[in-house]
């Protein structure tokens, strides 16, 4: 009994040590403390909501930290998708196109990359004022969208870089 009791033991020990939890742990660590500041080039309404995104993230806003992200671009688009009989726009899609470059030491680590983010409204005809709160709120919610792919985006960039070392 003790011996199948130790012969289960060790493969555990065996089962558990070929797992890649170590790995995932520190791949994670490594990843977010190469990105503990990072300087923002720009401040526009998007540049804003990235800014929150990222603190929530405890990453710091710091002039001459090593990391600048540049927002080179930023397009916002509305598309009607439908019209009713009196030509009054049901839904449109608005589409937020952002693109950006991250720096390490003033050399580009991550080149000119477009994120893009969608969504469609359907609008409330009667109440005008409504409809473009609705916008605005979809608008807002496009850039949180938008703002955590870059993160993501960053966060996978650094990983790949840690894992070249």
């Amino acid at each position: 009994m003790k011996r199948c009791l130790k012969l289960f033991i060790i493969s555990i020990f065996i089962l558990n040590s070929g797992c890649g939890f170590h790995l995932n742990s520190a791949n994670t660590a490594s990843r977010f403390d190469s990105l503990k500041s990072l300087e923002l080039k720009q401040h526009t309404p998007f540049t804003a909501v990235l800014f929150n995104e990222l603190v929530k993230a405890n990453i710091k806003f710091i002039q001459q930290s090593p990391y600048s992200l540049e927002i080179m671009d930023e397009q916002y688009t509305e598309n009607i998708l439908s019209t009713n009989a009196r030509n009054i726009v049901r839904e449109k899609m608005i589409t937020l196109n952002v693109r950006y470059k991250l720096y390490k030491n003033n050399k580009v680590i991550l080149k000119p990359t477009t994120l893009t983010s969608q969504k469609v409204i359907f609008l409330n005809n009667v109440d005008v004022y409504n409809s473009q709160a609705e916008t605005k709120q979809s608008l807002q919610s496009l850039h949180q969208q938008v703002a955590k792919l870059i993160y993501q985006d960053i966060s996978n960039k650094l990983t790949q870089d840690t894992m070249k070392k």
